[in-house]
């Protein structure tokens, strides 16, 4: 997982095409309340923080040290 991910750059990760009939096609953000709870509720389960100090991206969010030991197990079980 990348360091200092946020809400917006969720959304644009996992957005998609963005049909408009018969003009080009351009990129679709992803509905972002979803992914706002999903980090809310990762952020409650303390696998990641809010990351208060960095200046580019305020509030964005990083993995803990617990989530990634728990991320490491889990990718490990998924390996045998």
């Amino acid at each position: 997982m990348r360091h200092n991910l946020g809400v917006t750059t969720l959304s644009h990760i996992y957005g998609r095409k963005w049909r408009r009939g018969v003009r080009t096609p351009r990129h679709g953000a992803a509905g972002k309340k979803i992914i706002r709870y999903c980090l809310q509720q990762l952020v409650e389960a303390n696998i990641l923080y809010k990351d208060r100090k960095h200046l580019a991206k305020k509030d964005s969010r990083r993995i803990t040290a617990e989530g990634q030991k728990e991320m490491n197990n889990i990718a490990q079980n998924l390996n045998k």
